[in-house]
């Protein structure tokens, strides 16, 4: 049954990702037409048997982000690669012990209040965890994603 005290209940609660500390770090800086920003985080969940805590947790994450906007015209290319670590019993990511690094490009046309991007990714798990991976049958360790987008902006 649901208690107060958690958030969620069963196998699947967010409690750790609600009773959690995050620490991080990031800079942004741009030359030119350029735009980088690296960026690093550490979450973690100490034990706290009352909400279901029963073991620390913690995820790490570190990545880049980078920007290439195309002189005075309406289109940039952005990128970001990532490294991602969970460490512990719950799924701060796919699952509790994956670990993994992704990749992502996407091309991006924005006019006065008008965009449109297309983005292209992959996650690849070094470390499955305890759990499935990726696919139909949960063997796969990579996914690709592709996504096209618009919208209004105010």
């Amino acid at each position: 049954t649901y208690s107060e005290a958690t958030v969620g209940y069963g196998p699947d609660s967010n409690a750790p990702l609600a009773n959690s500390t995050l620490l991080g770090a990031y800079v942004t800086m741009t030359r030119g037409n350029l735009t980088v920003t690296p960026e690093i985080q550490y979450t973690y969940a100490k034990v706290d048997h009352r909400i279901g805590l029963d073991q620390f947790s913690s995820n790490l994450g570190a990545a880049l982000f980078a920007t290439w906007h195309f002189g005075d015209t309406p289109w940039s290319i952005g990128s970001w690669a990532e490294y991602f670590a969970s460490n512990g019993p719950d799924a701060w990511f796919l699952n509790p012990r994956s670990k993994g690094v992704g990749f992502s490009v996407t091309p991006t046309w924005q006019g006065e209040h008008v965009f449109a991007r297309a983005d292209l990714g992959v996650l690849h798990l070094t470390q499955i965890g305890d759990g499935l991976g990726y696919g139909s049958n949960g063997t796969r360790r990579t996914l690709v994603m592709a996504l096209l987008e618009t919208g209004l902006m105010f």
